[in-house]
């Protein structure tokens, strides 16, 4: 079992060359960026100039968090009683279910499916937006990604679907996903707006991530804010650092 594990392995080495999905890591390090490390650890490529800048705006987009989020309050609380900085990020993460955060796994399936669906049987964006909706009504569920935690508007996403549109990303995923909200909206007079995590579900289908790695990028995101909450707690700042 270790065997196949190890010959299965991400990581090679060729003399004194180190090799990450078949990637040179001296050229990684001369060259590419952390979230494009990120992209080829789950894509096995490297993403070009623009699917970079959609990453970083999308994960920077994804890392703020309230304060009472599950992940956000099992993290100080575990830094609070004495665990250390890996075992207090630990509880964050592990505090992150179907309802907080891996949830993006369950939107991206739904989007997934739902332009295939609109591809098989012709129907247009708008169209298929009512289908989804009603589909997920008639389970007895919402769509994961919509609806707000406050009345608030949340600027991050009109500026990550400007982001989407300047970098060319505004595909049928984020057309959907765009179209969901006024489709609850005529179906059922529901205010159930896209939220910042179903917006990002769409644009990781557009660049490529599969539905199954999607909550990886939100780990990855939420993990500063999580260092962030834990550092509070444990009174560390740059002000004392020595």
């Amino acid at each position: 079992m270790l065997e196949k594990i190890e010959k299965n392995s991400s990581i090679k080495t060729e003399g004194e060359m180190i090799f990450f999905n078949g990637a040179n890591v001296a050229e990684l390090m001369a060259n590419a960026t952390f979230s494009q490390g990120a992209f080829l650890s789950l894509t096995k490529k490297l993403p070009d100039s623009k699917t970079t800048q959609m990453i970083d705006c999308t994960l920077l987009a994804l890392m703020p968090e309230t304060s009472a989020s599950p992940s956000s309050l099992c993290a100080k609380i575990s830094a609070k009683t004495g665990s250390k900085i890996n075992a207090a990020v630990s509880a964050g993460v592990g505090a992150m279910d179907e309802k907080h955060g891996l949830h993006i796994k369950e939107c991206m399936n739904i989007l997934k499916e739902s332009i295939r669906d609109m591809h098989d049987v012709g129907l247009n964006v708008d169209e298929q937006a009512e289908i989804a909706v009603q589909q997920s009504q008639d389970r007895g569920t919402f769509i994961p990604g919509y609806g707000t935690h406050n009345c608030g508007v949340d600027i991050r996403v009109e500026r990550l679907i400007d982001k989407t549109k300047e970098l060319g990303f505004d595909g049928n995923y984020v057309k959907l996903a765009r179209a969901i909200a006024p489709a609850y909206k005529t179906i059922f007079s529901l205010d159930m707006p896209l939220n910042i995590e179903g917006l990002a579900a769409a644009i990781f289908l557009e660049i490529g991530i599969t539905p199954e790695c999607g909550p990886a990028l939100f780990i990855l995101a939420k993990l500063p804010f999580l260092f962030s909450g834990v550092a509070e707690v444990k009174g560390w700042n740059t002000e004392n650092a020595k």
